[in-house]
């Protein structure tokens, strides 16, 4: 979480929040990690400036700076506040207030699901805004119009009952929440069409919250947490940015009522009987960086690798496994896993107009030759054959190529492209984007078009045959739903 390359208001508030509930334990625990805690502050105060400079004038958060105010992000941002705020951090009064304040009237707004108006709810319960007469209402009139709620939703009015005082009701919501466990480990998520939050990881989180608050014994709780362990799908986290951050969240809580953070104890890994590694797990090493193990490639000559733990102490160890690879192939194709993209490059011709530069453009191929100099504009397309929510398209640069950042006065003229100043993002379908060094990102919250095109524009600064990893677009919070364009080979020469 910490070191996710990119900073939208929820991937700011997923790095810090869960650092900071984590640390506070360890503290409360007597660690002796003083690296963490000497370098936390610093992260924290860094990712609370950015969110004090993303609020937006009604007091609430969008994704970005310059984007729609939107209820849910609203309150994760103050529910990380609220937390932040109990583990002894400083937060500016006055964000904290502004937001309050617009959370409140939030839920006046009869438009807002009810997964976010319980949410909305638990939050300003766990901060001392809420209304306990209100959130009662809510679980009465849930019992009286027999409508279904999500296990997300249920979980939430239940812990919004719980820090209310209302014990009972909270134990009534907390039953039904438990009879609709699957497999007595794990909730269903309530949305099936790739929405950015309630899926099975966050829904189990916050019912296994729900359920050491209120019985902390429960038989339940033990195979819950083995099934979240066992859902980090990509080894050391979960789906998202936000799945990873929730998830901590309700392990925290467990972990705080189990003791087993105290667990101290070493495990010796053998690879086909032979010594890897002998680690030890106590709770001064939770935040230390994980170091690998590197097998040679002989070991598997037989056909696998038969992986022992040997543990020695107190504790409880989990393990998963995950695979990931990478293909050194050339000339690599488009392909379509959700979203299509291409990638075209034209020459730019420029000439001196009246008011600025005027452009017009050449096609290239996709094993184009420049001279050094020139300027190159990049249309990126992106199709979806169904409407999306929170996407990210990334195109990688050439080496020996810049980005042309200071487009203002470039007049483009070529039939068919449209082009318009990074800076003017109103103008745009996208709500974000970033220049890095290796490639420019586009984010787009909402993308209901059948297909979408962008632009910029890029110049060729050193000489050589360079191949161009393929442009991506995606979904942010579901990583698998993503295509590729083309690889495209680019040689630039000095022109002589």
């Amino acid at each position: 979480l910490i070191a996710y390359p990119y900073g939208c208001v929820e991937q700011t508030m997923s790095s810090f929040f869960p650092n900071v509930i984590v640390s506070n334990l360890l503290k409360e625990l007597g660690s002796k990690d003083e690296k963490t805690f000497k370098e936390l502050p610093k992260m924290v105060d860094a990712g609370l400036r950015r969110l004090y400079d993303f609020q937006h004038s009604d007091g609430g958060w969008g994704w970005w700076k310059d984007d729609n105010t939107d209820p849910f992000m609203t309150a994760y941002v103050l529910l990380g506040f609220t937390e932040a705020k109990k583990a002894g951090v400083e937060i500016s009064d006055s964000s904290y207030t502004r937001g309050m304040s617009n959370l409140k009237l939030m839920l006046e707004d009869e438009k807002i699901d009810i997964t976010t108006k319980y949410y909305i709810l638990y939050v300003l319960s766990l901060s001392g805004h809420g209304d306990p007469a209100l959130t009662k209402k809510q679980f009465e009139m849930r019992l009286n119009n027999g409508k279904k709620i999500t296990n997300y939703a249920l979980s939430l009015l239940t812990l919004a009952l719980r820090n209310q005082g209302f014990d009972k009701e909270a134990e009534t919501a907390l039953g039904e929440l438990i009879s609709r466990a699957k497999n007595s480990d794990h909730w269903e998520g309530g949305r099936s069409d790739f929405h950015w939050y309630e899926d099975p990881v966050e829904s189990t989180s916050f019912a296994l919250k729900a359920l050491v608050k209120i019985n902390p014994r429960h038989k339940m709780i033990p195979k819950i947490v083995k099934w979240l362990m066992k859902s980090k799908t990509y080894g050391d986290h979960w789906n998202s940015t936000r799945d990873t951050s929730i998830a901590i969240y309700g392990l925290v809580d467990y972990l705080n009522a189990s003791k087993e953070i105290e667990g101290n104890y070493s495990v010796k890994l053998y690879g086909n009987g032979k010594l890897l590694r002998n680690i030890h797990l106590g709770k001064d090493d939770i935040f230390k960086e994980p170091v690998p193990i590197s097998i040679d490639k002989r070991e598997f000559a037989g056909g696998g690798m038969k992986i022992k733990a040997v543990k020695n102490g107190p504790g409880v160890l989990y393990m998963n496994a995950a695979t990931g690879y990478y293909s050194n192939e050339e000339n690599i194709k488009s392909a379509n896993g959700g979203f299509g993209i291409s990638k075209t490059y034209w020459l730019l011709k420029p000439r001196k107009g009246k008011d600025g530069w005027i452009f017009t453009g050449k096609k290239l191929g996709n094993n184009p030759e420049v001279k050094l100099g020139d300027q190159i504009l990049v249309e990126l397309d992106v199709s979806t054959e169904n409407p999306r929510e929170y996407i990210m398209i990334e195109d990688y640069l050439p080496s020996g190529f810049e980005v042309v950042r200071d487009t203002r006065g470039f007049d483009v003229r070529i039939p068919g492209v449209a082009f318009s100043e990074y800076k003017d993002s109103n103008s745009n379908w996208y709500s974000n984007m970033e220049i890095r060094d290796e490639k420019v990102a586009f984010f787009c919250s909402y993308f209901y078009w059948p297909k979408m095109t962008t632009s910029y524009i890029m110049r060729a600064e050193m000489t050589g045959t360079f191949h161009v990893m393929p442009a991506e677009a995606g979904l942010m919070y579901y990583p698998k739903v993503i295509g590729n364009s083309d690889e495209i080979i680019i040689k630039v020469s000095n022109g002589e």
